[in-house]
């Protein structure tokens, strides 16, 4: 059953912060008697999906705000690399490639981050992909971080084709997918990549294609990563508006 999201937005409905009584900390366990299944629908909707950019907005809002990033932060790369399951067989590989694209793209400078989040918390997670102009990973529940990014920023999701949500590739090509649709309702670019079929590679024992361990083909990780760069630091590149 759909309900509204107050918690987090507020009583009004309307981005009004919750009372500082009623808002747990972040590294607290916390039950609650009903839940939500995606956002709630309202006047203001991305077209083709049932996402709200009302309520986009104002999670990004309230999360930001718990763990102290504003947008101004947000001017890193950072990529999720993870411990188990869709694990990057090249990881090294494209850990250098990476560096290299950023060293030759629009921001040079740009700090590069790489992220194990399984190792995190809660707070420590939201704020490190808060800082993130563009982020980078795996199919996987990490990706729905993108709503943290700031409005411009670019997320890339690296797919296998066995998945449902990875029939079709581009920039914002895939509207229709769990990240597609939430980065979407976010305004953040979403570049969905999909490794040829025979590059997943399921681990013995594996309960299915989930399971599967990825090789990302360099040259094309390469190319995906130079247009979020371009995509992501677009909006550091233009004059301030007077």
């Amino acid at each position: 059953r759909m309900v509204r999201l107050r918690t987090l937005v507020g009583d009004d409905g309307c981005g009004g912060a919750p009372a500082e009584a009623d808002r747990p900390a972040m590294h607290e366990h916390v039950c609650y008697a009903r839940s939500f299944v995606g956002m709630e629908p309202a006047a203001l909707k991305v077209p083709k999906t049932g996402y709200s950019t009302r309520a986009a907005v104002q999670l990004r809002r309230q999360l930001r705000a718990h763990v102290g990033v504003v947008d101004a932060d947000a001017v890193e790369v950072v990529m999720v690399l993870r411990v188990v399951r869709r694990r990057f067989l090249n990881e090294q590989a494209l850990v250098d490639k990476l560096l290299e694209r950023v060293k030759n793209g629009p921001q040079p400078n740009a700090k590069v981050t790489f992220v194990r989040l399984e190792n995190m918390t809660l707070a420590q997670q939201l704020a490190a992909v808060g800082r993130a102009r563009v982020l980078i990973g795996a199919q996987g529940a990490a990706l729905a971080y993108c709503i943290m990014q700031p409005p411009g920023a670019s997320v890339v999701e690296i797919n296998f084709p066995q998945h449902s949500d990875a029939p079709i590739a581009g920039l914002n090509a895939n509207v229709y997918s769990s990240f597609g649709a939430i980065s979407a309702a976010a305004s953040v670019e979403h570049v969905n990549y999909r490794i040829p079929f025979e590059n997943a590679k399921q681990p013995p024992g594996s309960r299915g294609w989930g399971d599967a361990d990825l090789l990302v083909p360099e040259k094309a990780f390469a190319s995906t990563v130079d247009c979020a760069l371009c995509i992501g630091f677009a909006p550091l590149d233009k004059p301030a508006a007077d």
